[in-house]
């Protein structure tokens, strides 16, 4: 039983980033400043992303490619 409470809880958290990632609520998606080189070492299989910020105050968002490279798109804000 536990752990069918444990699965519920666990599909509710991955509904709720979902739906702030479709919304793009970067408060609670973003990992904040973190250099590029690094977020290559935290994706770890393909098709893992996550949302951080540059230098320049944009957003960017890194993708793991099937072929062990990670690509980055700059993703700037407007005011």
């Amino acid at each position: 039983m536990a752990s069918v409470d444990a699965q519920a809880s666990e599909q509710n958290a991955d509904a709720e980033l979902d739906a702030d990632l479709l919304t793009m609520n970067t408060e609670k998606v973003s990992l904040g400043n973190i250099p590029q080189d690094f977020i290559s070492f935290i994706l770890e299989k393909p098709g893992d992303f996550c949302i951080s910020t540059n230098s320049t105050a944009s957003y960017l968002l890194s993708i793991r490619s099937d072929k062990d490279k990670t690509f980055h798109l700059a993703l700037e804000t407007t005011a």
